[in-house]
């Protein structure tokens, strides 16, 4: 009986510890973004076209027609990994009225997971996109002059492996 009681205890330690650790935005997919061997960055219309709608030939993420895109390798977008994994760069419980509009795109990819971060820069909203995770389709405040899509620009003008314009 003694050693069962030590078991649930040691279980529930484990588990609180674990959940210390997770990301307060991402939780456990953090490591998608810590670990994504390139990271690919894109300027983005403002608004999502219906599928129906798209132009075969054009490209979209989350139905949002690219603009421009430019393929990063890790540490290129080591500073863009940073910002996205910046907790302080997120505001937590508040809503802002303002409409969103897309401006541009982050995408991680590792393995078959993803993430990728819907930014906009009129509103400092973000969505993020993580298919068959709770996160997906998140919809989260960011703060004023947010170092992520500060990133994300510069990620944009840098030397890259891809670029689309």
């Amino acid at each position: 009986m003694k050693n069962i009681y030590f078991l649930f205890v040691l279980l529930a330690i484990t588990g609180s510890a674990e959940a210390k650790n997770m990301h307060k935005v991402f939780g456990t997919h953090d490591k998608v973004i810590k670990n994504a061997p390139k990271v690919e960055v894109f300027m983005i219309d403002p608004i999502p076209v219906l599928s129906v709608e798209q132009i075969q030939g054009e490209n979209y993420v989350y139905d949002y027609r690219v603009i421009q895109s430019n393929s990063l390798k890790k540490k290129a977008a080591s500073a863009i990994t940073a910002a996205a994994l910046d907790t302080n760069q997120y505001l937590y419980g508040v809503s802002k009225k303002c409409p969103f509009m897309g401006k541009y795109a982050v995408h991680f990819r590792q393995g078959k997971q993803s993430v990728t971060i819907i930014l906009s820069d009129l509103c400092a909203k973000a969505i993020i996109f993580c298919p068959g995770s709770i996160i997906d389709k998140k919809h989260i405040d960011l703060i004023e002059n947010s170092s992520i899509v500060l990133s994300v620009i510069a990620g944009l003008s840098s030397p890259a492996t891809h670029q689309k314009k």
